[in-house]
């Protein structure tokens, strides 16, 4: 028996419901990294995405029937036919925040990572320029540490044990 919805096509593989950003106006289907929106009266399901969303976590649609997530401090919102995730940092300023590592490179530079944030911020102590990424990977978490080799800055992450590796002198 036929579901009383539409669904991809059976070339795709196997499909399934994703609950969590599923409403009582729009049903969505996933396809290997493909997403699907069917809202009543779809004669076909509507592709969102066909992409992987690497570290973006759907947490809902929007009224439209957009898929909206988060990955690291930005949000993203999916519309039918993206071809790639468009990060926009979210748009508050925190206050302060304890440090889990703080760190001094050999330029004098101080590095750190808040509690509750997967990101990095860098103050060059000479010329006062501040930097504060957006995400420093795909996972949550928070960065536990940080250290320094050739020119290069390495963090561990929270939750997954994650490494990362940055150049400073390369753009973030």
């Amino acid at each position: 028996i036929p579901p009383p919805f539409p669904i991809p096509s059976a070339d795709g593989g196997a499909w399934s419901a994703d609950p969590v950003v599923t409403t009582e106006k729009a049903l969505f289907l996933r396809q290997g990294d493909a997403v699907y929106r069917c809202r009543p009266g779809d004669a076909e399901p509507t592709l969102m995405c066909d992409f992987a969303p690497r570290g973006i976590r759907l947490f809902g649609s929007s009224r439209d029937g957009e898929l909206l997530g988060v990955r690291g401090q930005d949000y993203v919102i999916i519309r039918p036919g993206d071809t790639e995730p468009t990060l926009r940092p979210i748009p508050v300023q925190t206050g302060p925040r304890p440090t889990l590592p703080f760190k001094i490179d050999r330029q004098n530079r101080i590095w750190g990572g808040p509690i509750f944030g997967q990101t990095l911020f860098c103050l060059d102590t000479q010329t006062g320029k501040f930097e504060n990424t957006n995400t420093v990977c795909d996972a949550g978490g928070e960065v536990y540490d940080v250290t320094f080799l050739d020119g290069k800055v390495y963090t561990a992450s929270y939750s997954g044990g994650d490494i990362a590796s940055y150049d400073p002198s390369q753009p973030w």
